[in-house]
């Protein structure tokens, strides 16, 4: 099943902030940078608004497809709802 990310209030500021050499990219959930390698990953859709369950990849749409991006622990532990979209 597609679920809507669930968007930290602070997404925006945390995104935008400065982003390391040593850091894989912003969370997906937080837009805290992930140390790089990164542990847990989400496969991103629909234009980086939805993630989908590995079941799902083969239905993605191409054009809003971005593929696999990082999602913090403290994230993963915080939003025990997104298990079935991990990937790790």
């Amino acid at each position: 099943m597609i679920m809507l990310i669930p968007r930290d209030a602070r997404f925006s500021k945390n995104f935008l902030g400065e982003i390391k050499s040593t850091d894989l990219g912003p969370c997906v959930i937080c837009g805290k940078a992930v140390k790089a390698p990164g542990k847990y990953f989400v496969h991103m859709m629909n234009g980086g608004d939805s993630i989908c369950t590995p079941d799902e990849d083969a239905t993605v749409d191409e054009a809003g497809d971005l593929g696999m991006q990082p999602i913090g622990s403290r994230c993963v532990r915080e939003h025990p709802e997104l298990k079935p979209y991990i990937r790790q």
